[in-house]
């Protein structure tokens, strides 16, 4: 046996970096933009109003096909593709939304996204903090209420609540996990609290750290501040 650890490769993300932005539009009062560090190696942001489909999805599958080295007939190339249409067609409408797209061996097709709005918006589209952390509007269908846990610490000032219930298709017995989270920016003056809401689908238990990861780069722009 080796006594020295084998390095991992960085993955190549050269084309899929090129094609990163992570400043998003925010009309929330007291928030001028919303930054998301996002991985390119993981996520890719969806199209934004106004933004051409076809030219987003030929755009990111060509970044994407560059960095792996693939062909079109390449199985992962073609499973890109799919992922990136039906992604393309849809219109999720949140702050920041996203899809992963990653090499062979890890999960495609998880989506994710957070939400930056006012108390009231936030009451609106997602419910009270405390009922969308713990799911309790699932457990009143019959689920269980969750017990949030503080990511990555509950004395990090900008610490996530999060939370997340397993669900099992009985006829294909395959899993699938929502994920959910929580985290406030405190009323400051005449600004109004910020509240971010932030959740999620994935299939394989090893991409909730990527999801977790993500919620922790976003970064609000509070005029000169950031939050």
């Amino acid at each position: 046996m080796s006594l020295f650890r084998r390095r991992r490769t960085a993955p190549v993300t050269a084309a899929r970096a090129a094609l990163k932005d992570p400043v998003f539009v925010c009309s929330t009062p007291g928030v001028a933009a919303v930054h998301v560090d996002y991985d390119p190696a993981v996520w890719v942001r969806t199209p934004g109003p106004g933004q051409d489909r076809t030219e987003w999805v030929e755009a990111h599958l060509a970044a994407y096909a560059t960095d792996l080295g693939l062909s079109a007939s390449d199985a992962l190339y073609q499973q890109a593709r799919v992922t990136l249409d039906l992604v393309a067609d849809s219109a999720p409408g949140h702050t920041c939304d996203f899809v992963s797209l990653q090499d062979e061996g890890q999960e495609s097709g998880v989506v994710a996204y957070v939400n930056v709005v006012d108390e009231e918006l936030g009451w609106l589209e997602h419910g009270d903090p405390e009922v969308f952390t713990t799911m309790a509007d699932l457990a009143a269908q019959g689920g269980e209420l969750q017990r949030p846990d503080h990511f990555p610490t509950r004395r990090d000032p900008r610490s996530w609540r999060v939370s997340d219930v397993q669900s099992l298709d009985p006829g294909t017995s395959a899993s699938t996990w929502l994920r959910r989270g929580h985290r406030c920016i405190e009323a400051d003056g005449a600004r109004p609290a910020v509240h971010l809401y932030a959740g999620g689908f994935h299939s394989r238990p090893g991409s909730a750290a990527a999801m977790l990861h993500l919620f922790t780069r976003v970064d609000v722009e509070l005029g000169d501040a950031r939050g």
